[in-house]
C-alpha cells in the first residue's frame, strides 16, 4: 500500500479551504469598523453576514452528506 502525498496545489487548496471563512469574517469585521467610523450605513455588512452564515450552513450540510469531518475552522 502506498502513502498518499498531496501535491503543492492540493496543499494550497486545502489551506485556503480551511481558512476561507475566517479570512472573510476578519475582512468583514475590519470593513465594518471603517464603515462605522465613517458614518456609513451597515446594510451591506448585515447582508454579508447573513450570506456568510448561509454558506457555512450549506458547507456543513455538504460535509454531513459526505460523512466528512468538519473543517478546523467550523464553529
Amino acid at each position: 500500500m502506498t502513502e498518499f502525498i498531496p501535491t503543492l496545489a492540493e496543499k494550497r487548496d486545502s489551506l485556503i479551504r480551511d481558512h476561507f471563512f475566517n479570512l472573510l469574517e476578519n475582512l468583514d469585521e475590519r470593513l465594518g469598523r471603517l464603515e462605522t467610523e465613517a458614518g456609513l450605513p451597515l446594510n451591506a455588512s448585515h447582508r454579508f453576514k447573513r450570506l456568510l452564515l448561509s454558506i457555512r450552513q450549506e458547507e456543513a450540510w455538504n460535509q454531513a452528506l459526505q460523512g466528512a469531518r468538519p473543517s478546523k475552522t467550523d464553529k
